[in-house]
């Protein structure tokens, strides 16, 4: 009897969070997919960005300059299933070049080296993470926060107006960050935490204005109902360019950032774009799992009588 009714225990509990994931997917929440089960490989966001450097202390190129911009998340690959997430995730990002430096990464033939800066986060006021998405809950120390759209990217104005590939100036890019901040809610920011943390950018080659970029980031902060916990180090992955197991934000390869124009616009030193895969590695604590248990445990029993054998939608909690 009492192993019948262990094995029950465990058929409605599977059910429960069967039935509450299910109805999380459907609703194309972000931090829902990330959270998915069986979280043993890295969560990869497709994104493409705009970004301007601004002339803050003078011509392109200069140490102290300020680079803002934002990314739009196309897709997330999951446990090797792609989605698209509509762009309803973005990641609003400022760093200031800090000095020159040489990193060596791991190429096809073995280690080469890469002339460019290293970023620190923003303090030119105005330009922190923190001030762009005018919120407390981002550390001033911020270089990169996720955030996630509360209305359809379709009915969005000029986030929609960013076009792929294409510059985007200094009124627009404002624009649209500050229709973010205005219809979204914070889920992380990440910055440099442990001695190993950086955030880098090639030169860009003279002839053909393409440079590369890479990073490795720390959690610094978390929205509501987002556990700081939940992000892990990264996978290594196969052709890795650095050992990422040290990191819980970088990306999957080189970050291609494009020079678009130089001098562009009064105040500004330069527009770019690129694009790239983000990493991160979002796994829920047990104590997590045992709230969605509950939660889908109790919807499931609420249903279980008109619905026995079917998966009932069900609203988040919050």
């Amino acid at each position: 009897m009492r192993i019948k009714m262990a094995l029950r225990a465990v058929v409605l509990f599977s059910t429960a969070i069967t039935c509450y994931l299910a109805a999380e997917k459907a609703r194309a929440n972000v931090i829902s997919h990330l959270l998915s089960p069986p979280n043993n490989t890295n969560d990869a966001l497709q994104d493409r960005s705009w970004r301007l450097e601004l002339a803050n202390q003078g011509e392109p190129g200069v140490i102290g300059n300020v680079m803002y911009g934002i990314s739009a998340f196309d897709t997330l690959t999951i446990n090797g299933e792609t989605v698209n997430v509509d762009r309803s995730a973005w990641l609003v990002f400022s760093v200031t070049r800090a000095s020159a430096a040489t990193r060596t990464f791991q190429g096809p033939f073995g280690p080469f080296t890469l002339s460019g800066y290293d970023y620190v986060y923003t303090t030119l006021t105005g330009y922190s993470v923190a001030k762009l998405l005018n919120t407390h809950n981002v550390p001033d120390s911020a270089m990169a926060a996720i955030v996630e759209l509360q209305i359809p990217y379709n009915s969005t104005n000029y986030l929609k107006s960013l076009a792929d590939d294409t510059a985007a100036n200094k009124t627009l890019l404002d624009n649209a960050i500050n229709e973010l901040n205005n219809n979204s809610r914070f889920i992380a920011a990440f910055g440099i935490v442990d001695p190993q943390d950086f955030y880098f950018m090639q030169d860009p080659n003279p002839g053909t204005g393409h440079a590369y970029e890479f990073f490795g980031l720390s959690p610094l902060a978390t929205g509501p109902g987002v556990d700081i916990n939940w992000f892990e180090p990264l996978f290594d992955e196969p052709s890795q360019r650095v050992s990422l197991s040290q990191f819980e934000f970088s990306l999957r390869d080189f970050m291609n950032v494009s020079l678009r124009r130089v001098k562009p616009e009064e105040g500004v030193a330069a527009w770019y774009t690129d694009r790239g895969t983000v990493l991160v590695n979002v796994v829920p604590e047990p104590s997590s799992w045992m709230a969605l248990l509950g939660l889908g445990l109790t919807a499931w029993a609420l249903r279980r009588r008109k619905s026995p054998r079917t998966c009932t939608p069900i609203a988040a909690a919050g």
